[in-house]
């Protein structure tokens, strides 16, 4: 085996440490981690995914679900074997973002070569660093788009140099991106418009054998298509449906974004390489030297990357750098159709632009020299042989850095998880805590008094900042076989309709706000358990 093929190897093996490593922990330590709100949620889904009746995805806070399933399925797998309130959806999270990191440098390695697979591989590891290996563990679709993103942008480039069977798949990553995220849609959709001009354009040129389809073509082609079947069931069997509450929302009069916090959050997220993300939602407030340093750092590597790549007549460069200033400018630009304010999570996924910019100036440099067959009895030292042995190095040093940042984290079962969170306990990480130890207190509470015979139990949340409390207990339920009638079609969206529909129920369960006593006064029912704003009630029919 050559010197390039181990290069390669050790490419693939340096940014697959730290998720292994993390995967391996929490499957061997099985933690029972208590989800609450939007978590707990996305493990529901997960469930239904793994009985084939989830069709949407994770809620939007603007009336809507995300357009797509995708998630969903990809992490029912996990949730199926290693449980939903455990290392299931956590290894499952891990496991979609060691897939997307393998398959980018795995992609670099195929076009570019083993020295710039090694380059990326360093890349990444130190963008892993920036954005937080812990970021990377967590099953919220915020963060389950950071890394496929960048995987999308590397199949896109790879495809516009001429690949079909790249341009397949880029359409297929693209299409998660876009079911798990919509504020992604509008740099999917435009990138992948320009990729269908390229691809029939070189169709009928016949100049390229690459342009001709392939199995990896039509296998893509019918991934893409399998994909947007569930969204599609779904257009007919609700009414209204999700589409229809897409296009109200997009068409009507709501709250708008202000500008200068917009590109606030844009500059936070798109400089967390290389200055990190120390913030778990909200804004980083970074400082306008910060801002200013990136993006002259940004400018200096795209002016050396076109100048690069221009000399040795490469494209691949020039394109990845396109795709990275596209998604910065485009992405940006999407955040304002939101309603309101805006946080970090929203555009964590621009962070992926100055990490593909640095992958593009390493496949502008010059090419893989050392790996070309030697002449004589051994191979000569060159200049691109110490490159190749730095990298190595740096690879390694980089590696080991965020596998040790990695085991420094809490284990699962102390996360805290992505909220939303009671105004008072969301300032900090200890509140955050209390809250999720507070979940935990309900859910104990309600099964002590549920019995073998119940099937479902009707639970009605009086306050709508209650709801992701709620979501823990439905889920907790849901994974004892009792199923939890929610009591009023407004919670359809968080829920899904088979929390809703009526059944008889033996237990009544209640979620009040303990900032208003007289809202539960003269109810027939019993408090069950009271935690940090929140009372649980009960009351049995027989």
């Amino acid at each position: 085996m050559t010197t390039g093929w181990w290069t390669g190897v050790a490419a693939l093996g340096t940014v697959a440490v730290f998720p292994l490593v993390e995967i391996l922990r929490v499957a061997v330590n099985r933690p029972e981690v208590t989800l609450y709100g939007d978590q707990a949620l996305v493990a529901l889904g997960a469930r239904r995914a793994a009985a084939f009746s989830q069709l949407l995805g994770p809620y939007s806070r603007t009336g809507f679900h995300h357009p797509g399933p995708a998630m969903f399925y990809l992490l029912a797998p996990f949730v199926n074997l290693l449980g939903s309130s455990g290392a299931g959806l956590y290894v499952g999270a891990l496991a979609i973002n060691l897939a997307a990191m393998l398959a980018s440098v795995g992609l670099l390695w195929r076009r570019a070569g083993p020295r710039t697979a090694l380059w990326g591989a360093v890349a990444i590891d130190l963008f892993a660093l920036a954005l937080g290996v812990g970021t990377l563990r967590e099953p919220w679709n915020p963060y389950l788009v950071v890394m496929p993103m960048l995987l999308f942008l590397l199949l896109w480039a790879v495809a516009m140099s001429g690949s079909i069977g790249s341009a397949a798949w880029a359409v297929v990553v693209g299409s998660y991106e876009i079911q798990t995220h919509i504020a992604t849609t509008v740099v999917v959709v435009a990138l992948s418009a320009t990729l269908v001009v390229r691809v029939i354009r070189s169709s009928r040129s016949h100049a390229r054998p690459t342009a001709r389809f392939g199995p990896a073509a039509w296998i893509g082609a019918s991934t893409f298509a399998a994909m947007w079947v569930p969204p599609v069931i779904e257009l007919f069997r609700d009414h209204p449906n999700n589409l229809a509450s897409m296009w109200d929302f997009f068409t009507s009069n709501h709250q708008t974004v202000n500008p200068r916090q917009l590109v606030g959050i844009a500059g936070d997220s798109l400089t967390v390489l290389p200055f990190g993300n120390h913030d778990y939602v909200l804004a980083l407030h970074r400082g306008s030297v910060e801002l200013l340093a990136a993006a002259a750092m940004l400018a200096i590597a795209s002016w050396a990357t076109v100048r690069l790549a221009t000399r040795r007549g490469l494209d691949l460069p020039i394109f990845l750098l396109i795709g990275a200033v596209v998604t910065g400018g485009l992405g940006t630009l999407s955040l304002s159709a939101s309603d309101g304010p805006v946080y970090l999570y929203f555009a964590l996924w621009l962070s992926v632009v100055p990490l593909v910019a640095l992958i593009g100036f390493g496949t502008a440099l010059p090419g893989e020299g050392p790996f070309r067959a030697a002449r004589g009895a051994a191979a000569r030292w060159s200049h691109g042989s110490v490159m190749t042995s730095g990298l190595l190095v740096a690879a390694l040093f980089v590696s080991a850095g965020a596998t040790v940042s990695d085991l420094a984290l809490p284990s699962a079962n102390r996360t805290i998880g992505s909220g939303p969170w009671p105004p008072a306990d969301a300032g900090s990480a200890r509140g955050r805590h209390r809250t999720v130890a507070d979940t935990a207190k309900i859910d104990e509470a309600v099964l002590g008094v549920v019995r073998r015979s119940d099937r479902t139990v009707e639970l009605n949340i009086a306050s709508g900042g209650l709801w992701p409390y709620a979501a823990g207990l439905v889920l907790t339920l849901d994974e004892s076989g009792i199923k939890s009638r929610v009591a009023s079609r407004t919670w359809v969206l968080y829920f899904g309709d088979q929390f809703v529909k009526a059944r008889v129920s033996r237990l009544q369960l209640g979620l009040y706000p303990d900032t208003d006593p007289s809202a539960i006064r003269g109810l027939d029912g019993k408090v069950l358990v009271h935690v940090d704003g929140a009372l649980l009630t009960y009351r049995s029919n027989t």
